[in-house]
């Protein structure tokens, strides 16, 4: 049963609309996404429709919560909330726990936060789906899964069921089938020239040519390298500093396989090679703007 009037936020859409699904299941959904402040919401929520059953309006527009004029009629309102509707808050990006609003509807335990998941959470996660649909998979698996596809929720629930369409031998989905499957996976191909930035031309060469083949954006691919590099840069200074692999990836909070790989860039790559390639790609992307 759902709560009369709550508020969901946080940056991972997934898990919010996930809730929203399972929500529309019971309800008559009505959506708002434009302007909207407590006392027209309120008379909406007063307001039954005749021959529909409960409502349930999801309001999108995140300037709900910056409304501290109505806030007494808010308070009013939940001391005895309708009986025709209910009513989500949904914002998808991370809400400013410091308004008076949210402030209010945290201490009223009526906040939900959805922040992406990560390390071993998200790995449960992918874990857990794949068994729920009867298939199997080893952690090895789940990490390459999560490091080609990406931490998004959504690719990555599309990108297991279609795994799912070539009922794998036994149900279980091993290495040798996600490296034949991703292959033509966007995110794949950027997780490969990243890999094979420093080592493999070739690699790196073809990986930028399904890219580009694929309708990839340049300046997200330029984007992803900047952050590779970042990120290598970090785990050398790590390196240098004489922490041990774990507590590199730990502090990264990276996955266990990208995780090594991008230590053992770390330990060959020089200092000033990386920060030569970061500087020409900064320029890149200015000029890109």
């Amino acid at each position: 049963m759902l709560q009369d009037l709550f508020v969901l936020g946080g940056e991972n859409k997934y898990e919010i609309d996930d809730k929203i699904k399972k929500a529309k299941e019971q309800y008559d959904i009505k959506e708002i996404n434009e302007p909207i402040d407590f006392a027209d919401l309120i008379n909406l929520l007063n307001t039954p429709v005749l021959f529909e059953s409960q409502s349930l309006y999801i309001i999108r527009h995140e300037n709900i919560l910056n409304d501290d004029e109505h806030f007494d009629l808010l308070e009013k309102y939940l001391s005895s909330p309708s009986p025709f509707a209910k009513g989500i808050i949904a914002i998808n990006k991370k809400v400013d726990g410091r308004k008076k609003v949210v402030k209010f509807f945290k201490e009223k335990g009526l906040f939900q936060e959805y922040g992406y998941k990560k390390g071993r959470e998200l790995q449960k996660w992918v874990k857990e789906y794949i068994w729920s649909h009867g298939f199997k998979i080893e952690d090895q698996g789940v990490d390459y899964l999560i490091e080609v596809v990406g931490d998004n929720q959504e690719m990555l629930k599309s990108e297991i069921e279609k795994l799912f369409l070539f009922e794998p031998e036994g149900n279980r989905i091993d290495i040798e089938l996600l490296k034949a499957i991703l292959t033509d996976n966007a995110q794949s191909n950027i997780f490969n020239l990243l890999d094979s930035l420093f080592s493999n031309q070739d690699k790196m060469l073809q990986s930028l040519e399904n890219l580009i083949k694929l309708k990839e954006p340049v300046s997200k691919i330029i984007f992803m390298l900047i952050r590779e590099i970042k990120t290598i840069l970090r785990a050398k200074w790590l390196v240098k500093e004489k922490y041990n692999d774990d507590k590199i990836i730990n502090l990264l909070e990276l996955h266990h396989f990208y995780g090594k790989k991008k230590i053992v860039l770390a330990k060959k790559i020089p200092f000033e090679d990386l920060i030569c390639y970061l500087k020409r790609l900064y320029e890149v992307e200015v000029k890109l703007k």
